[in-house]
C-alpha cells in the first residue's frame, strides 16, 4: 500500500512539474496595443525595454498591432508588430525620436543603429541579435508609415506572412554568438559579464 501510494505521489508530482512548463501563449491579431502591460508581461524575458516603440497610438491616423508572445520556462519566443501611418508632421517627429534614441548601462549612453541595408526599408535598430532578440523600426518616408518589430527566437518559416518586415537575408538570423550581437539594452562589463538595463 505504502508503495503504490508513493507511486501516486510521485505521479502526482511529475504531472504538476509538466504542466508547470507548458508554454502559455498570448496570440491576438487584433488586441489593442498596451506598452506598458506588454513590458510589465514580458520585459525581463525578452531582453528588451521597447524602447523604439511608442508609448500609445494617440498620434498615429492609423494602427495595427499583432501580437503572438510564448512564455516558457526559461524565455518567451514570438513577436510583436506594430504598423502605424502617421501625418507628415507627427511622422517626422516620431522618426526624429526613433534616431535619438538611447539607453543608458553601467553609465555608458548606448545608442541605436541606423540600417539601410539590412531590412526592405531604412531601418532604426535597438537589438540585432544579442540573446536570440530583434528590435528595430522600419521607416517608410513616401507613406509616413513606420512598422515597430519585436522578434524573440524568431522561426523564419513561420514568420513567412511578415515577410516585409524581416532581413532580406534570412541566414542573418542564423547566429551562434548571441552574446557579441548588438543591442542597445546590455554592454560587457570588465569582467566579462554582460550587464544589462534593468528597468524592465
Amino acid at each position: 500500500m505504502l508503495r503504490k501510494t508513493i507511486i501516486l505521489v510521485g505521479v502526482i508530482i511529475m504531472l504538476l512539474l509538466m504542466g508547470s512548463i507548458v508554454p502559455t501563449e498570448n496570440a491576438d491579431e487584433n488586441e489593442n496595443y498596451n506598452k506598458e502591460k506588454i513590458i510589465v508581461e514580458y520585459g525581463s524575458d525578452i531582453d528588451s525595454a521597447l524602447f523604439l516603440f511608442p508609448d500609445d497610438t494617440e498620434a498615429m491616423l492609423e494602427s495595427t498591432f499583432v501580437s503572438n508572445l510564448k512564455s516558457g520556462l526559461f524565455d518567451t519566443d514570438g513577436y510583436l508588430i506594430l504598423k502605424t501611418k502617421y501625418s507628415l508632421e507627427d511622422y517626422e517627429i516620431e522618426v526624429a525620436r526613433l534616431a535619438d534614441t538611447k539607453c543608458s548601462v553601467m553609465g555608458t549612453e548606448l545608442a541605436v543603429r541606423y540600417d539601410t541595408e539590412s531590412y526592405a526599408l531604412p531601418a532604426y535598430v535597438a537589438v540585432d541579435g544579442f540573446d536570440y532578440v530583434y528590435e528595430y523600426a522600419l521607416v517608410d518616408e513616401s507613406n509616413c508609415e513606420i512598422t515597430y518589430v519585436l522578434l524573440s527566437y524568431p522561426e523564419y518559416v513561420d514568420l513567412s506572412k511578415y515577410q516585409e518586415c524581416l532581413k532580406l537575408d534570412s541566414s542573418e538570423y542564423e547566429i551562434e554568438d548571441v552574446l557579441n550581437q548588438f543591442t542597445i539594452y546590455a554592454r560587457e562589463s570588465e569582467d566579462g559579464v554582460y550587464v544589462e538595463y534593468s528597468d524592465y
